[in-house]
């Protein structure tokens, strides 16, 4: 029987045990945890019998946000039959370097205890603070509960932060202390007006710099931006930034956009008077149009820059049409130095120049020829036709008779009958005559 009555034991603190965490599983069913102590919604709307409440849980979708004004928090445990010391709590939260926290807590009566959370945030820009406080219950088991806290404004600014951009021959600050110069140029009514990147423009650098010399210098350490929460401004001289990843859209139909450079994968910190470049590619796939590129820089714990602007594309693929101009300028220079240097080869062959050295010589003067065979000239009632014909066939006929037969030719090879030649002669100046009046006109 004396071995029996602790096993008996044994089996009711495990159950009284089992499972006891903070993740919707029950404590101990005295425990009521509650944001305040006037109502009963109020009294245990954080942990109800020991179970944390789904708004409270660590992975809640939609979890408790504190707002910027607040710096103080209070949570109650009501009625409670244990005590709890100041060991018994743990608050943890991220972002150390953003917010200092600390917690306390007081026993008001038997019973009845009261956590007080202070929030000492750094209000210059913005954050959102994860926190959790673990409540550990002396032989019961631990209670987690979750929430999150808005420090500073994350709509700020951030003074000294410089982006230059730079395509073709524009280069020009567009930010400057977090802050857009020419806004209606790039916001995203861009059917008002908008800054166009040209057809053939495929890369646009951007740099990236906090500017020392736009830090603004207060003399008063601090200013009140949310009522009486001083913003301390010696975090203005924070000598960096953090940029999270960028992201670059575009309808792909027209354009396909990408990102490259120390900024692009994976974001990064922006330094005094360092600058850091991120290259945009702009890749028009062959279509004809006008589509809308949006760039989105985000900054951590400051307001994001949006930039909107243009982006044209014609019909042909700009690669495409450079090249094929490309390969046409090197195949032209190929057939002239070509013709070139057949020409010097056949004279240096030869000894002497003649037309014929030259490629395509025949074929061209033929063609040539033939153009100015037919000549079209505007006339009244139409088109005037201009047939210049060449001597008739007999008397060149002639002409070669006499020549193979007399033999007499000067020396540009002209033939010149003799005397017994008298009547070829005759009929070689009367053909001469015939020939020239053989261009006839005629209106069509």
């Amino acid at each position: 029987m004396a071995v029996f009555k602790p096993f008996i034991g044994l089996i009711l603190l495990s159950c009284i045990t089992a499972g006891l965490t903070s993740q919707g599983k029950p404590i101990c069913k005295k425990l009521h945890v509650g944001t305040g102590l006037s109502s009963t919604e109020t009294y245990n709307d954080i942990v109800k019998e020991g179970v944390t409440t789904s708004r409270w849980k660590p992975d809640a979708t939609f979890a408790y946000i504190v707002g910027p004004y607040k710096t103080l928090e209070h949570f109650y445990l009501a009625d409670v039959n244990f005590k709890l010391t100041q060991n018994d709590i743990e608050l943890i939260y991220d972002q150390g370097d953003y917010v200092t926290s600390n917690v306390i807590l007081k026993q008001d009566k038997k019973g009845f205890y009261t956590i007080e959370v202070n929030y000492h945030c750094q209000m210059y820009g913005g954050a959102l603070i994860n926190y959790m406080m673990n409540i550990n219950v002396p032989g019961c088991g631990t209670a987690s509960i979750a929430w999150k806290k808005l420090c500073g404004n994350p709509y700020a600014e951030r003074e000294g932060l410089t982006i230059e951009m730079e395509f073709d021959s524009f280069r020009q600050v567009i930010v400057r202390n977090g802050r857009i110069i020419n806004a209606n140029i790039f916001d995203k009514d861009v059917d008002n007006f908008a800054l166009t990147v040209p057809t053939y423009t495929e890369n646009i650098t951007f740099r990236f710099w906090l500017d020392s010399k736009d830090i603004t210098e207060h003399k008063n350490s601090s200013f009140h931006l949310f009522g009486d929460i001083p913003m301390d401004f010696e975090q203005k001289n924070e000598t960096e930034c953090f940029v999270g990843k960028m992201y670059v859209d575009a309808n792909e139909f027209f354009v396909k956009p990408s990102l490259s450079g120390d900024l692009a994968e994976n974001g990064g910190y922006i330094l005094f008077d360092q600058k850091k470049e991120v290259q945009m590619h702009l890749e028009c796939q062959g279509y004809k149009g006008v589509a809308t590129v949006e760039f989105d820089i985000p900054l951590y714990h400051f307001k994001d820059i949006n930039l909107y602007f243009l982006k044209r594309c014609e019909g042909a693929d700009p690669k495409a049409s450079s090249f094929l101009g490309t390969l046409f300028f090197w195949v032209f220079i190929m057939f002239v130095a070509f013709v070139i240097y057949t020409t010097y080869q056949n004279v240096k062959n030869k000894g002497y120049f003649s037309p014929d050295f030259i490629p395509f010589y025949d074929t061209v003067s033929s063609a040539l020829k033939q153009i100015k065979a037919t000549i079209f000239v505007t006339s009244q009632g139409g088109f005037t036709i201009v047939n210049e014909h060449k001597p008739h066939k007999g008397f060149v006929n002639e002409e070669q008779e006499l020549a193979e037969r007399a033999g007499n030719n000067d020396e540009r090879g002209n033939f010149f009958p003799d005397e017994d030649d008298a009547d070829l002669r005759i009929n070689i100046e009367e053909g001469a005559q015939e020939g020239k009046s053989h261009a006839s006109y005629g209106t069509i």
